[in-house]
């Protein structure tokens, strides 16, 4: 019974406007004699808002033309009066569709759904539920200019073209009313501000020759969403809102805000729009332990941040023990674009580790030498059992019996400490050791082990690999003066190459009986982990 009555009274605003007439009487503001002048000529009045377009620029079906007509039969949103009575639901006489509403083509059962659709879970019978916010609202808020959803949907041509506006109203083009005073004051007011119309307004102002309406048009640059910063809804692209009106500004994924999320509407201008610029992401020479690499984003930042602003600089270096394999390639450089990637200017140098090379200011150490500490059983308790030697960043070298552990993940059982120690040490206690955890032990025939690190060894003076030959000079040494596992050395030129390790027999045991596995695991792990650095990168 409530939503019978409820139709009814849609009904008889349907009815006020479909009155079965063919022909309709204009007030039409700037008609000269019988026609009335548009754009490109004069027509006749008869042929100016009848929802067929006469003009070539269709200036004659227009709302800034046809805002003020009053139609006999059923009147379009734009303005334009079309036979009531050749009305139907599959083919629209209006120019603008608005008589395909479906409040106006529907029969009383689907009337009863729509309006039922329209109160959804609201518990007032005359209300409309708010698709957005679920906010509740009377009927009389409804197509009154101003918006009381979050969303707007109170106020569109789908919800109030059924609308008639009081004699003392001005109609919006969707079919909102607003005090008639309001119209043509410089200030947006119709939810669509077709109150500002500049036709309409030029018309209806005649003494003004320019017409500036106080509001702003939103524009939604790449990656940019806008928002009202109050009632917490969507703005769309070239949509036009009120002076004072507050936004947020937001980016999409993959962009950046330059600027402050947050500005106002002053007059018909932004105070001060931001932008979404296009970021980069990280590139994988950030993580590379052979680069050194610098960042610049109108000031040095940080290149260890996942994502960069459009023109951001990366310079990048051989880092520190590391130097370039060509002459006069020294530095890398690269610019983060507009499309959010990379563009190179200076292709990055080739960088290995120096090799070999020990500190004038640490001549007493032998820089690619490290000490093999093993867990003892469940304990945190750590022993020194053997040295090794450093082949590259992830890779010692030390005997095959030092590494007598044969169990299934018996990497977990041993670290290397960075120097030469022999003092056992707990992980409950305070040390000054630098610790590296191994990834995985490879065993080499006939008596060479190679140890894998978790993470790399940062090179330097007091850290770096040793060299490897093909050929070095015969050299004799005395067993006795040197530990379990230690890389035995020749100088050549101020570089030193490994040439043995001692075995637990003190026997020493010549290097390239094992270079060509040593060569190709050293190589292997290099793809291995700069494959992981791009497949990091790929995942930020």
């Amino acid at each position: 019974m409530v939503f019978d009555i409820m139709t009814k009274r849609i009904k008889i605003l349907l009815n006020a406007q479909k009155l079965g007439e063919q022909h309709h009487e204009r007030a039409i503001a700037g008609s000269v004699g019988s026609g009335i002048r548009v754009v490109g000529g004069c027509i006749y009045n008869y042929r100016v808002c009848d929802g067929i377009r006469d003009c070539k620029d269709g200036s004659d079906e227009i709302f800034g033309t046809c805002f003020n007509t009053t139609c006999t039969g059923f009147r379009c949103n734009y303005g334009g009066c079309v036979d009531s009575l050749a009305l139907n639901e599959t083919q629209s006489k209006c120019l603008d569709e608005s008589d395909l509403n479906p409040f106006l083509i529907a029969d009383d059962d689907e009337m009863s759904k729509l309006v039922r659709r329209m109160r959804g879970d609201c518990s007032n019978l005359y209300a409309f539920e708010c698709p957005y916010d679920k906010k509740c609202l009377k009927l009389s808020e409804l197509c009154n200019g101003h918006q009381d959803c979050a969303d707007g949907k109170d106020e569109t041509a789908d919800l109030c073209t059924f609308n008639t506006c009081p004699s003392n109203a001005f109609r919006c083009e969707y079919g909102g009313c607003i005090d008639k005073h309001l119209a043509c004051n410089h200030k947006s007011d119709c939810f669509d501000q077709s109150d500002e119309n500049k036709i309409m307004c030029l018309k209806i102002r005649s003494n003004e020759t320019e017409w500036k309406v106080d509001c702003c048009g939103v524009e939604l640059g790449p990656g940019m969403e806008i928002s009202d910063l109050f009632l917490d809804y969507p703005l769309q692209n070239k949509q036009r809102v009120p002076e004072g009106t507050y936004i947020e500004v937001r980016c999409k994924e993959g962009y950046q805000l330059s600027g402050k999320a947050i500005t106002t509407c002053v007059g018909s201008n932004w105070k001060e729009m931001p932008s979404c610029d296009r970021e980069c992401p990280q590139k994988s020479e950030v993580r590379s332990i052979q680069y050194s690499t610098q960042c610049i984003e109108n000031v040095p930042i940080a290149c260890t941040q996942n994502k960069f602003r459009e023109s951001a600089t990366l310079t990048v270096t051989c880092a520190p023990g590391y130097k370039s394999t060509e002459k006069n390639v020294e530095v890398g450089e690269h610019y983060c674009v507009g499309n959010g990637t990379w563009t190179t200017k200076r292709a990055n140098p080739s960088c290995e580790p120096v090799c070999g090379i020990t500190s004038v200011y640490h001549s007493e150490l032998t820089p690619w030498t490290v000490s093999i500490f093993q867990r003892m059983d469940s304990q945190p308790l750590y022993k020194f059992i053997c040295l090794g030697t450093i082949l590259s960043a992830h890779l010692i070298l030390t005997a095959r019996s030092c590494i007598r552990d044969t169990k299934r993940n018996n990497h977990l059982s041993y670290t290397i400490v960075e120097g030469r120690s022999d003092v056992e040490f707990s992980l409950n206690d305070e040390h000054s050791y630098v610790l590296h955890n191994v990834s995985k032990v490879h065993s080499l025939v006939p008596q060479a082990s190679i140890l894998q690190l978790v993470k790399p060894f940062r090179f330097g003076d007091t850290i770096r690999p040793v060299c490897l030959k093909d050929k070095t000079p015969d050299t004799k040494v005395n067993p006795t003066d040197f530990k379990f596992g230690e890389g035995l050395v020749v100088n050549v030129d101020d570089t030193f190459s490994l040439t043995h390790f001692m075995d637990e027999s003190e026997n020493t045991v010549p290097v390239n009986m094992h270079l060509k596995q040593i060569r190709n695991l050293i190589k292997e792990t290099e793809i291995f982990n700069h494959a992981n650095v791009f497949k990091i990168q790929n995942l930020n």
